[in-house]
């Protein structure tokens, strides 16, 4: 990766844009750590593609989870009572409220 100063990339931008196309990431410094990366497209998509990839098996997992606890909850007969939903519902709660703070 190549670390520029903001006025190189303005005083350079179609070779930092060869450099860019040829493969490598640029880093643009700014002031208070405010840095940006310029990629090509092609790497773009492969990062969104492996973001959305890990975004579905994190929604798999809390599937598996939310069975998990309808199976801890459930009585032997197989039945959820009230209570069994209300509970579940608040398991639902927290775990949506974990997700949107990680977020």
């Amino acid at each position: 990766m190549i670390a520029i100063k903001t006025a190189d990339l303005t005083q350079n931008f179609k070779r930092i844009a060869e450099i860019v196309v040829g493969g490598e990431k640029v880093l643009i410094s700014r002031p208070k750590n405010e840095n940006l990366v310029i990629l090509t497209e092609k790497e773009f998509n492969k990062i969104e593609k492996s973001n959305h990839r890990n975004s579905s098996y994190q929604k798999v997992a809390s599937v598996n989870k939310f069975l998990d606890d309808v199976t801890a909850i459930k009585n032997t007969d197989n039945i959820l009572t009230d209570m069994d939903w209300d509970e579940l519902a608040n398991i639902r709660s927290q775990t949506n409220f974990a997700r949107k703070v990680a977020l």
